[in-house]
């Protein structure tokens, strides 16, 4: 903005006010990379069909090619509030490199098509709820 570059501000108002501003920016190191527990959620209804949903085939392979040593997924479809519909792929978080994360991709272009509604409000509900709260892991929720 233009007031990056100034670390003081005076403004007098038309009542005759002053007020001030002052820009503090602490120096912080940047903190550690931590491991992180990342919910992959791809929309598989109907308004997802097509190149929507190959796209999110191709995101979702890239996160996990991407992602770190540490890092676990856990991929779900969205759809109807049903567990034949909106469940998880992986069973759980997996090692992103792992051999589930890796079917559930294959799952996901074999299987999975775009059709049905999202209930978007008990998809995420359930996909929140696998997150375990564990100390010194990022939690990250991808919606697709």
């Amino acid at each position: 903005t233009k007031f990056t570059g100034k670390p003081a501000l005076a403004y007098k108002k038309r009542t005759g006010e002053t007020l001030f501003a002052w820009q503090v920016r602490p120096n912080l190191p940047a903190a550690a990379a931590r491991p992180r527990d990342i919910v992959v959620m791809v929309d598989t209804s109907a308004s997802q069909a097509g190149v929507a949903l190959d796209r999110a085939r191709q995101l979702l392979a890239a996160v996990a090619r991407d992602a770190g040593p540490d890092d676990r997924l856990d991929v779900w479809t969205a759809n109807i509030d049903n567990k034949a519909a909106t469940r998880s792929l992986t069973n759980g978080f997996q090692p992103a490199h792992g051999d589930a994360v890796r079917a559930a991709a294959a799952k996901l272009a074999d299987a999975e098509y775009g059709s049905g509604a999202v209930d978007l409000k008990a998809a995420l509900a359930n996909a929140v709820g696998q997150f375990e709260g564990r100390a010194g892991r990022q939690q990250v929720l991808l919606y697709l």
